[in-house]
This record gives C-alpha cells, sequence and structure tokens, in this order.
C-alpha cells in the first residue's frame, strides 16, 4: 500500500508553522545567530539568549556588548536538554554578540543584530 504524500506535506507545514510561531513568541522572529559547534546564541536589537547543543558538560553563554559599552553574560543555564536557556533584554540595544562556550572556543562576533 502506498503512502500518501499529503500526510508529509501537512507534517511539514504543521513544523514550519509550529517553528515561526515560536520564533514569534519567544521574540526572535528578527534575531542574528552565532554558533560554535552545536552551540549557539542569538540576539534581536535589545535581547539574547544562548543554546547548548553539546552534551559535554561544558556551560554555554552568549557574551553581549551594549552599544553604552556595558557588557554582560546570558547563560543557557539548563544544560543540552534540547531548549534554549532564559532570553534576558535590555532596554539599550546590542552592539555585538558572541556564544561562548565555558572554557572552550567561541564564535565570531556577530555586530548589529536585527
Amino acid at each position: 500500500m502506498k503512502k500518501s504524500s499529503r500526510s508529509g506535506v501537512l507534517a511539514t507545514g504543521t513544523v514550519a508553522l509550529a517553528t515561526a510561531l515560536t520564533m514569534i513568541a519567544t521574540g526572535t522572529a528578527n534575531a542574528s545567530e552565532a554558533r560554535s559547534g552545536g552551540n549557539r546564541g542569538w540576539a534581536s536589537q535589545h535581547c539574547a539568549a544562548a543554546f547548548d547543543g553539546e552534551g559535554d558538560g561544558h556551560g554555554v553563554y552568549v557574551d553581549v556588548r551594549l552599544v553604552n559599552g556595558v557588557h554582560f553574560s546570558v547563560w543557557d543555564g539548563s544544560g543540552a536538554d534540547g531548549h534554549w536557556g532564559p532570553q534576558t533584554c535590555w532596554s539599550v540595544r546590542i552592539a555585538k554578540f558572541k556564544v561562548v562556550e565555558d572554557k572552550g572556543p567561541a564564535s565570531d562576533w556577530v555586530h548589529n543584530p536585527s
């Protein structure tokens, strides 16, 4: 019995819609992303979050520099559990950010996230 291709299209559309709704709900629809190995960080103009994508026991954080020169580190906090860490937001615009593995590699700086 041949499997209907409509179910595959429906599943793909459902995943795409769920991803888009998640991005809108979490404020990541207009964000820039940095990657280092399986670790990711994202930032919009005023918010940032980290994602630990490696089960190696090393923490992951996003290094953030605001346009006024202030520096922050936003940690994933949840380990490699498949979920993004908490989002942190500021009233001042983010100038640049990068994702960093504690005692490990980091991505390049991403300037002026959108």
